[in-house]
């Protein structure tokens, strides 16, 4: 597995966007592109929503890629 690529985006929708875009380019190439993609949108809205992030907080989105994995 890869170390761990990190990065910490303010609690507001326009960076779930920003979210989405560092995720593609962390992970480049991938049979699984689409989906992680989309699950980081997801996962991202719901911090926003359902945490203190959307008040003024941050997220963080941290990227593992195996040989044949992503987390």
């Amino acid at each position: 597995m890869t170390r761990p690529v990190r990065r910490v985006f303010q609690g507001r929708q326009d960076q779930v966007a920003c979210a989405r875009d560092f995720v593609r380019r962390v992970i480049g190439c991938c049979a699984v592109l689409d989906e992680a993609i989309l699950l980081t949108s997801e996962l991202c809205t719901n911090a926003l929503q359902h945490t203190a992030s959307g008040n003024g907080g941050f997220f963080e989105v941290t990227v593992y890629r195996g040989r044949d994995s992503l987390r």
